[in-house]
């Protein structure tokens, strides 16, 4: 594969711990160079200095300093590259680390995609849209990987976003005929009214109803958990 000209950032969260956004990042990374870019990874997370490791005990003080190193880390990256791809959330993510890494990379005049996540998007932005529509559109480009954070973009601030799905590694999967079929689904979110876990346990039962040994199991806890039991027991799952 021959080298392309392009350098280029990815900023994000990158594995340990192995999050969502982490894992697409630590992929993309991988793609791109793959396909012979040069990629310069710039981490959210930053690892503390070795001598300041006995701050990560303290909850405020780990934030501030763990933020300055990645902006001084990213500071130096940016004279490097010619374009940043960013992995965003919202929130406390978005004003505490978002905000100033896009002034720093708009002060070194980089081309930048802004890759926004997060089920809270359209919350976000009808609080805090005056604040930060300003700095959204700045950004070259905004991707979503879900028409719902397209929409969301569109319908409160008025900015475009282009659909740009997670991505799904199919080498980490292998196809294996089962006979008889007993399917074992698994569910891994919040149990929040956000995450619809709800339209799961409906799906499931369809499922259910067709391969009646099929199991589904359900990973976490939230305000939803008694509705979600109800439901269980409706369904006679």
């Amino acid at each position: 594969m021959k080298q392309n000209n392009k350098t280029i950032c990815i900023v994000s969260p990158f594995p340990p711990p192995y999050g969502g956004m982490a894992i697409q990042a630590q992929k993309l990374v991988s793609l791109l160079r793959e396909y012979g870019f040069k990629v310069i990874a710039a981490k959210t997370n930053a690892d503390l200095p070795k001598n300041l490791h006995f701050i990560s005990e303290v909850k405020g003080l780990r934030t501030i300093v763990s933020v300055s190193t990645f902006l001084k880390n990213l500071n130096k990256i940016l004279p490097q590259v010619e374009v940043v791809y960013f992995l965003t959330g919202f929130f406390n993510f978005f004003f505490w680390v978002t905000y100033p890494a896009l002034l720093l990379i708009k002060i070194h005049r980089k081309k930048v995609i802004l890759n926004a996540r997060g089920g809270e998007a359209r919350l976000f932005f009808q609080k805090y849209g005056p604040l930060v529509k300003p700095v959204l559109k700045r950004v070259d480009a905004i991707s979503a990987p879900s028409g719902f954070l397209k929409e969301a973009f569109g319908e409160v601030l008025g900015l475009d976003a282009t659909i740009v799905p997670n991505i799904a590694d199919f080498n980490q999967f292998k196809f294996r005929r089962r006979k008889p079929v007993r399917p074992k689904l698994l569910v891994t979110r919040s149990l929040e009214e956000i995450y619809n876990v709800g339209s799961v346990i409906r799906a499931f039962k369809k499922v259910h109803d067709y391969f009646p040994e099929s199991s589904l199991g359900i990973v976490g806890d939230g305000s939803q958990r008694q509705a979600l039991e109800r439901l269980l027991t409706e369904l006679n799952l």
